[in-house]
């Protein structure tokens, strides 16, 4: 999970392309998408078990 660093609503990232990542997350019950710089993006939940990230 990840967010916009100017925002706290959490994105899933369902690709990278480059240093650009496409997420997903859920407004008013419907999907959205949109792809954004890594570098505007913040990580908020690990992904694994393992406690790496």
């Amino acid at each position: 999970m990840v967010r916009l660093k100017s925002t706290r609503d959490k994105m899933t990232i369902i690709d990278i392309n480059g240093t650009e990542a496409t997420c997903e997350w859920i407004y008013k019950g419907k999907r959205q998408e949109e792809k954004f710089q890594e570098s505007s993006l913040k990580r908020v939940i690990k992904r694994n078990m393992t406690n790496e990230w």
